[in-house]
């Protein structure tokens, strides 16, 4: 399914599986995790916690029809870019619950209120098994809520945007317990990784120096991925006031993926095809892909029976920030309440 215009995203209508309102919940969430990884990267194997947020209708703690969540990974540079509070009327999560569904959004190592970290120990191999605890806690109903009873959810959707896209579909040919796959802004092709990161080589030269710490007396290894050059292109129609404060917030990237990208964007085209549960593919028609990139990354989940792609008109590569937020909060509605989520 490609959704190219106004009227074909009608096709994706918000559909979510429980009544809307307006009322919304937002609990902090801790998880306990290990930084090990799923490829061959200097990982620490490390305890650490995870820090996020549930946000949902208000009676999701309380009412056991909400079994099914989605967990959302953000990508390059950005640990609130699913939670953006920064701006009023923007923020994901909190209009995806007024639609009826529940959402987790952590904050990757390193990133955000998670846990400090040697970004030379992370990698994207550290993220997708992160998230793999993460799911493992959600369905068992064993992580900090806040000190609110925590929910055990039955069903858990996983999405990613960007090189958290990466990430999600590691994981999905990596584990098996998640029922739902959602890539937001990534396809897998060599243009599109010198299209994304046009300064790699002076990326690793940084990192071979040890890279920066993102705050003083921090952890090393990280580096600044995209700069001022690069935000025409991934902020593509999005209001000022909220590009400046999406900017404001950039953080830097942990040196470990350079190691890794090769491999685990290598082994998620080789193994996609064996994905068999539901593939949503999102992008704005802005995004800085290669031509036919989406048709292509589609065509790879040969065994999935339930494959969409929707290509938002006059979007950017943040696609849930941008002036058509509504029109991609209208895709991820439609996609995930037609899947009981």
């Amino acid at each position: 399914m490609v959704a190219v215009s106004a009227l074909a995203l009608a096709t994706f209508a918000p559909m979510p599986s429980r009544a809307m309102g307006s009322s919304v919940v937002d609990v902090p969430l801790t998880f306990h995790v290990v930084n090990s990884s799923v490829t061959k990267c200097r990982n620490d194997n490390k305890p650490y916690t995870i820090r996020g947020n549930l946000v949902a209708p208000a009676d999701a703690l309380t009412d056991t029809t909400h079994d099914a969540v989605t967990l959302y990974l953000h990508g390059s540079g950005d640990g609130s870019v699913w939670h953006f509070t920064a701006v009023p009327g923007v923020d994901y999560v909190s209009e995806m619950a007024r639609l009826g569904h529940v959402s987790v959004f952590i904050h990757n190592l390193g990133y955000g209120a998670s846990d400090a970290a040697d970004g030379n120990a992370v990698c994207f191999g550290s993220f997708v098994t992160i998230a793999h605890q993460v799911v493992q806690e959600l369905r068992k109903g064993i992580y900090g809520a806040g000190g609110k009873t925590p929910v055990a959810f039955e069903r858990v959707a996983l999405v990613g945007i960007s090189a958290g896209g990466i990430d999600a579909e590691l994981y999905s040919i990596t584990y098996h317990d998640i029922d739902a796959l959602g890539i937001v802004g990534w396809a897998d092709n060599a243009l599109t990784v010198t299209g994304f990161y046009p300064d790699v080589v002076g990326d690793g030269l940084a990192c071979a120096r040890g890279g920066e710490s993102k705050t003083a007396g921090g952890p090393s290894g990280w580096v600044r991925v995209f700069r001022g050059r690069d935000w025409d292109s991934l902020l593509y129609n999005m209001d000022p006031f909220v590009r400046q404060s999406f900017v404001a917030r950039y953080e830097d990237d942990p040196c470990g993926v350079l190691s890794d990208a090769g491999q685990a964007i290598g082994e998620s085209i080789a193994l996609s095809p064996t994905v068999t549960i539901p593939v949503l593919l999102a992008y704005g028609d802005h995004d800085p892909f290669p031509p036919g990139a989406f048709e292509i990354q589609r065509a790879r989940y040969v065994s999935s029976p339930d494959v969409s792609l929707a290509v938002l008109p006059n979007t950017g590569h943040v696609s849930m920030l941008g002036r058509t937020a509504p029109e991609f909060r209208a895709v991820m509605s439609g996609w995930l309440g037609a899947r009981a989520f």
